[in-house]
């Protein structure tokens, strides 16, 4: 049995690296697969810790200690507020950005094999996005209307928000292009490459997430720029799905219609107050009419303004309150109930400060610069464009209000920030681990 078990672990180099790989897999899919992947690779971490195999030295690193102060913030913020039972219930999820840190701070002193890591989050999100684009395929045999083909009917069997998963194929996208087209190191043809990133391209569509094909179209290209030794070949492929993906934007109804009518912003007027009695009621006409980008804008407005309004800047409104406020106030513009109940504010930065107050964060800003900076620092150009991916997106939506947001961030964040994990060394890491 224990020589089956070597055998099964031998692709992989070791149990360390097999366990982050089944963890990176199982992102794409649904909540319950991942959390399983995690307690597993947890369960062997502390057992690593309690043999005494890890040192407490590889726990004096910013990109430990960076997750544990944002999460003991949370702590805090939840412990501090009005309704501590709901503070509490949000750690559950928060405490993910720093057991997975701890996993991997553990696992790297095993040697991991990087490669595979991002090999076997590609191959889940290609698995996962042919399953789905099948999915697609009997809805359209059966005669569904396209409605269903598109957006949260597109990723409903993982129950799972379709930006989300449209980020799982960004990054999938810019692994495979840097890994295994520009570097060289995948052991498939280039052929399966290319119709994987076509799978990709096609996820993404489906997935119909503004922001997210707006990074496709623009980071994406500025990435092969920048990388001088990009084959010509590689950049003329980029380039046609590049142009495709604006077509389609452009072609496809139920695509088009998403970016025009979501860019629509109509409420230049809308000015939120303290006078309550005198605020503006949206109508019903008008509630339905609301574009996502007015949206937005109308819910940064109202939670910058009535956190100083409140003098809630230094603390936030807590962890346990933050919603309850936020519906409070939504419900003072008619924009709840039923309409926008429960929404968080679409910006991950202000809703941060809103939660957390000013110290939770400046630290959280400092937790990205400090990423952004090392990934320029060691010209590490994957880590770079995954940092300058997630900024982007934090303007437009908040990750780290749901289980799958957090895991993306401090996993792959985590992986990039550890000690000697230039990925540019890959091809001599591999070597020193067979």
């Amino acid at each position: 049995m224990k020589g089956i078990v070597e055998k099964g672990f031998r692709v992989f180099g070791n149990i360390e690296t097999f366990l982050v790989c089944l963890m990176a897999f199982t992102i794409p899919f649904k909540l319950n697969f991942g959390n399983l992947a995690i307690i597993i690779s947890l369960c062997y971490a502390v057992l690593l810790v309690v043999r005494k195999k890890v040192s407490i030295h590889a726990f004096k690193t910013f990109y430990f200690i960076a997750p544990v102060v944002l999460f003991l913030i949370s702590v805090v913020s939840a412990l501090t507020s009005k309704d501590v039972s709901e503070g509490v219930f949000q750690l559950e999820k928060l405490l993910l950005m720093v057991l997975i840190p701890f996993i991997l701070t553990i696992f790297i002193t095993r040697k991991l094999d990087f490669i595979m890591v991002v090999s076997s989050f590609s191959v889940g999100v290609t698995v996962a996005t042919v399953i789905l684009l099948f999915i697609n395929v009997f809805k359209v045999f059966i005669g569904d209307t396209s409605d269903s083909l598109f957006f949260f009917e597109f990723t409903k069997l993982y129950d799972q928000h379709p930006v989300y998963f449209a980020t799982n194929i960004f990054i999938s996208t810019l692994f495979i292009i840097h890994f295994f087209v520009v570097k060289k190191q995948s052991m498939i043809s280039k052929k399966w490459l290319y119709f994987i990133l076509l799978i990709h391209f096609l996820g993404l569509i489906f997935c119909a997430s503004k922001v997210v094909i707006f990074c496709f179209l623009v980071l994406l290209p500025f990435y092969l720029i920048i990388n001088k030794n990009t084959p010509k070949r590689v950049v003329v492929i980029t380039l046609i799905i590049t142009v495709f993906s604006a077509l389609s934007v452009l072609l496809i109804p139920k695509l088009n219609e998403r970016f025009s009518m979501g860019l629509v912003y109509k409420s230049k007027n809308f000015t939120p107050t303290a006078d309550l009695l005198n605020t503006k009621k949206f109508s019903y006409e008008e509630k339905t009419n609301i574009s996502d980008l007015e949206l937005r804008q109308i819910l940064f407005k109202i939670g910058l303004f009535h956190l100083i309004d409140d003098e809630k800047v230094l603390t936030g409104y807590g962890l346990g309150d933050v919603q309850n406020y936020l519906d409070y106030y939504y419900m003072t513009y008619n924009l709840a109930p039923n309409w926008y109940e429960g929404f968080n504010l679409h910006n991950q930065y202000i809703q941060y400060l809103v939660t957390y107050g000013l110290f939770g964060f400046l630290f959280f800003i400092l937790y990205l610069v400090y990423s952004l900076i090392i990934a320029i620092k060691l010209k590490n150009n994957v880590h770079l464009f995954f940092t300058l991916m997630i900024i982007f997106v934090f303007i437009f939506e908040v990750y780290l209000a749901r289980n799958k947001g957090i895991v993306l961030l401090f996993f792959f964040n985590t992986l990039f920030l550890l000690k000697n994990t230039n990925f540019e060394d890959s091809n001599n890491r591999n070597k020193r681990n067979t």
